[in-house]
């Protein structure tokens, strides 16, 4: 998974695997119905954005539900897509766990690959608690994404 989002994006760059389609945006309702998590989402998710930046917003949201799935199983999450000024920005909240976490190891790879997803693109990834011991993964991405990113 850690290759997947650090991989850059297109033909002749390595991440080409000819599988098919990469997941984007208009992915979005199918990987949050088959989360197995009670997910609301909210905001208008983008899709004027430039290609990178929509593999960007859905890698988030698809690396914030594992996590949410791995350590606080049975929350409620929030997916919350807002414009600000030239960006796009992404929020996954969820509430405390009701459930105990599933005890698995996490070496946050998910967050540092896509911390740096979104720095290519001149954006920036940020995380944190929530007020009642969630979790608040926050990706504020640039509308056209740097000329030099993935």
């Amino acid at each position: 998974m850690v290759g997947v989002l650090r991989a850059p994006d297109g033909p002749g760059t390595g991440s080409d695997t000819g599988r098919g389609p990469r997941p984007g945006l208009d992915g979005l309702d199918r990987l949050m119905a088959d989360s197995g998590l009670d997910v609301t989402l909210t905001g208008e998710v983008p899709r004027d954005v430039g290609p990178a930046v929509r593999r960007a917003a859905y890698r988030t949201v698809q690396e914030a539900l594992t996590n949410v799935r791995k350590h606080a199983p049975g929350s409620a999450v929030e997916v919350a897509f807002h414009r600000s000024g030239t960006a796009v920005e992404v929020t996954v909240a969820n509430t405390v766990d009701r459930h105990p976490a599933l005890g698995l190891p996490s070496a946050r790879h998910g967050l540092i690959g896509l911390r740096e997803r979104a720095e290519q693109l001149g954006g920036a990834l940020s995380h944190g608690p929530t007020p009642d011991g969630g979790c608040l993964p926050h990706a504020r991405l640039p509308l056209g994404g740097a000329a030099h990113g993935p």
